[in-house]
């Protein structure tokens, strides 16, 4: 009768031991599935959002606004343009470093009504946390991530042009135009050499999610010294062209 009482107790045991046993297997092995369910596989041709200061996606439209001023010497003449370039992201495809390149045509209209007319084609990659652009056969890493302040990079390291440092010269600027504002703008300053009588500026502004919102790049030259007066009222030969966002998809 013990021996019986005992194997029936034995038994229980064994059969709750290894029902427990199974049970915590079998939450284990549901948790690791949820895990990987949930778990989300970035390609690394997309960036993510914290990256994403360059829309390279199939179907982006931006349409800029483009102020230039020349300054002519000989003439002794200041001639204004406002003409109007529009960005069309058409297609993407890939070459032997499997990384998407996204085709853009670039259009312009001498007036803010009128059509468009074709001028030029370039592309734009995302590969190895930079966005490199591709105009005429040359490649130029337009940003390098992290964009942190202070962060520099050579411009031309992927082409055979000499070195040109680039700087991230602002993280948390806002930029408006045409009542409409942007923020947490990175501003990127390719070059920022003035003085007294020349002023020699070139820098973009980006905004998360949308790209380029503002460029601009004045080279001025003056003959006259009067620090009270600004450059662009006493130049005598040079150019300044600024581009700002309109609109976009």
């Amino acid at each position: 009768m013990c021996n019986f009482n005992f194997k029936m107790k034995f038994t229980a045991s064994s059969y709750l031991i290894t029902t427990t046993a199974n049970q915590a297997i079998l939450v284990v092995s549901c948790c690791i599935l949820l895990i990987i369910a949930c778990k989300k596989t970035t390609p690394l041709i997309t960036p993510p959002t914290y990256y994403n200061y360059q829309r390279n996606d199939v179907g982006y439209i931006a349409t800029y606004a483009v102020d230039s001023t020349v300054y002519d010497d000989f003439t002794k003449t200041t001639i204004k343009y406002r003409y109007y370039i529009k960005l069309y992201n058409q297609s993407t495809y890939t070459t032997v470093d499997t990384f998407a390149i996204t085709q853009q045509l670039v259009y312009k209209s001498n007036y803010a009504n009128d059509s468009f007319m074709f001028i030029s084609v370039r592309g734009s990659q995302y590969r190895n946390n930079k966005t490199i652009e591709l105009n005429n056969n040359v490649k130029r890493i337009l940003l390098n991530y992290p964009l942190i302040k202070n962060k520099v990079w050579n411009i031309n390291a992927e082409n055979n042009l000499v070195l040109k440092n680039v700087t991230v010269t602002a993280i948390d600027n806002s930029y408006t135009y045409n009542n409409t504002s942007y923020a947490d703008v990175r501003e990127i300053t390719y070059e920022n050499d003035s003085n007294l009588i020349t002023k020699n500026v070139e820098l973009y502004q980006y905004a998360p999610s949308v790209g380029l919102v503002h460029r601009q790049v004045t080279h001025l030259q003056s003959q006259t010294i009067k620090p009270n007066i600004s450059i662009s009222l006493r130049a005598t030969s040079g150019y300044s062209v600024s581009y700002n966002l309109l609109n976009h998809n």
